[in-house]
């Protein structure tokens, strides 16, 4: 199980919502497949797609792969959970496109939110582990590195764990409860 702590996945998924999780290989996460034809362990997601974004926007629309394939952003991929090494925590976030590649089976994932703009491994060039831009993954996320995939949610259940552990500092210290309880006045 895991508590959300953000809105990225609203409004499906609200901060202290309950995801029950259920562990799972390639056969069980739905998404589009693309076949990648080069190993993509390590490998940054600007060198083999590109982010196609809605005209006039910052809204990324669809994924274009080198191969000359596309992919449109959805919302019918399984949500899954995986652990961010670069921000550290567990992210849960639908699955954009099923990647199969020399070196196994790989995720681009991404918030259904209006305010996740792009996906989760949009970092640009990648050097020395440094992304070019503000992202959430560095790279591609091996279906082994995930926590599981998303099979039930019970609406605010940890609600209380959050206002304890995690809210309690900032109103002790600001006098104010998180910005994001503050947004959407719901847990």
């Amino acid at each position: 199980m895991m508590i959300v702590v953000s809105s990225s996945m609203e409004p499906l998924y609200y901060r202290g919502d309950i995801v029950v999780l259920l562990g799972t290989g390639p056969e069980g996460i739905e998404g589009p497949v693309v076949e990648i034809d080069r190993p993509l362990s390590q490998t940054a997601f600007s060198e083999f797609a590109s982010p196609a974004y809605k005209p006039g926007t910052r809204q990324i629309e669809s994924i274009e792969f080198n191969s000359g394939q596309a992919i449109p952003i959805t919302k019918e991929g399984s949500i899954v959970v995986y652990w961010s090494d670069l921000m550290n925590e567990p992210i849960i976030h639908r699955v954009a496109a099923k990647l199969h590649a020399e070196d196994g089976w790989f995720l681009l994932t991404k918030g259904d939110s209006i305010n996740n703009s792009t996906i989760d491994q949009d970092c640009g060039l990648v050097e020395n582990g440094i992304p070019e831009k503000p992202c959430i993954e560095l790279y591609p996320v091996p279906i082994k590195k995930l926590q599981g995939k998303s099979i039930l949610h019970v609406p605010l259940l940890g609600c209380g764990k959050l206002w304890l552990l995690d809210d309690l500092a900032s109103l002790i210290t600001t006098g104010k409860l998180p910005k994001e309880w503050e947004q959407h006045n719901i847990c």
